[in-house]
């Protein structure tokens, strides 16, 4: 098993399926979702309140206490997005555009890093790297994976997830490790934050985690 070689061969595959998905993007958040949870994540950046200031979408917002008004999505899209938009209030950006642009951006970055966890699965689960390849690139760009990584839906997002839980689960047991079940559970923590109904996936986690012998 060539490491190095896995480690260059998934930075190649995370930066080609990357530029596709970039390309492939029509470059602005094209549905009323995406910009609730831009308009959420713009405000979190600049008051530290994740709330909804832009006036069009006042009839989509559930009001507070003290009068403001707050989306009705959970955390997990907003907060997956706020670096881009950090990185794009970096320059001139008077009229929010470029944060914008950046924003509808995000689910490509998880798309492709989805691949790549399903590549490094592949190769552990003992495919070779020629085969490994190229059902990696089939994931990518044969299935739901690619249109949804160029949109601001976030079902990219809870698709890298919800992998790399199982994926870190069943290393948890391959290695007999509290660390990978750990993170494991951390990233399956994360995925809750998108949508609650995902405790239903918990025993799929659950039973990655233990080896042959164990379910004997």
């Amino acid at each position: 098993e060539n490491r190095t070689g896995d480690g260059w061969l998934s930075t190649g595959i995370f930066l080609f399926v990357l530029g596709v998905y970039l390309l492939s993007s029509p470059g602005r958040i094209d549905i009323v979702d995406g910009q609730i949870r831009f308009d959420v994540t713009q405000s979190w950046i600049s008051t530290g309140l994740p709330e909804l200031r832009h006036p069009a979408l006042r009839g989509y917002g559930l009001a507070g206490r003290d009068g403001k008004l707050f989306g009705f999505y959970n955390a997990g899209p907003s907060v997956a997005g706020a670096a881009l938009i950090w990185l794009g209030r970096t320059g001139a950006d008077e009229v929010g555009e470029m944060q914008r642009f950046l924003f509808s951006l995000t689910s490509s970055y998880f798309g492709a890093g989805t691949i790549v966890v399903l590549y490094f699965w592949l190769r552990r689960l003992g495919c070779n790297g020629s085969r490994s390849l190229a059902y990696s690139l089939i994931a990518a760009f044969a299935t739901y994976l690619w249109p949804l990584s160029a949109t601001t839906f976030d079902q990219a997002q809870q698709a890298f997830l919800l992998t790399s839980a199982l994926y870190l689960g069943w290393q948890a047991g391959v290695r007999d490790s509290l660390a990978f079940s750990a993170w494991a559970g951390v990233a399956f923590g994360c995925l809750l934050n998108y949508q609650e109904y995902f405790i239903l996936l918990w025993p799929a986690v659950f039973m990655v985690t233990l080896r042959g012998e164990q379910l004997a």
